[in-house]
């Protein structure tokens, strides 16, 4: 299975209260794989965070070679230097990545109470017509129940 975009999963964070089943089947899948994609930009972004200092090491163990370069002036060139600031950026966009994806997953987590307070709302009958009065003043509850059944079902085919 390969691993979908981050936009991918953005789109699908809104819930199609009436596709209610489909929605309840899914949250786990996308969840989990959510979740192992943030691990993975976690690695990354400590990889590269890991080679910016290393990086940084190397060109202050560099200028410090044999000078009499004080620690903060060593420090301020160290971060002029052209490798330092690519590696640095290597890691801003590690980490941005990361966030983002940290971002999606704590989204998905509120999709999931969404999830099941729509569920609780849906098993105790709130988005159900319950009473229609007729000309004469008879509920007629059946088909009431048919007519937003069909107006339901005519709108998901529409979509």
């Amino acid at each position: 299975m390969t691993m979908q975009d981050i936009s991918f999963y953005r789109s699908m964070l809104a819930i199609n209260k009436n596709n209610l089943d489909g929605e309840l089947e899914t949250q786990g899948q996308y969840q989990e794989e959510i979740g192992r994609q943030v691990a993975k930009v976690n690695s990354q972004q400590l990889a590269s965070k890991d080679a910016l200092s290393k990086v940084e090491a190397e060109l202050f163990a560099d200028l410090k070679d044999g000078t009499k370069i004080s620690n903060d002036l060593a420090q301020a060139e160290v971060k002029k230097d052209r490798r330092r600031v690519q590696a640095w950026d290597e890691y801003n966009t590690a980490r941005q990545d990361f966030e983002e994806w940290v971002a999606l997953y704590e989204a998905w987590k509120g999709r999931n109470y969404a999830l099941k307070t729509l569920s609780d709302l849906y098993g105790g009958d709130y988005f159900v017509v319950t009473t229609t009065t007729a000309p004469r003043g008879e509920v007629v509850v059946q088909a009431a129940r048919t007519a937003v059944r069909d107006a339901s079902v005519r709108r998901r085919a529409s979509t």
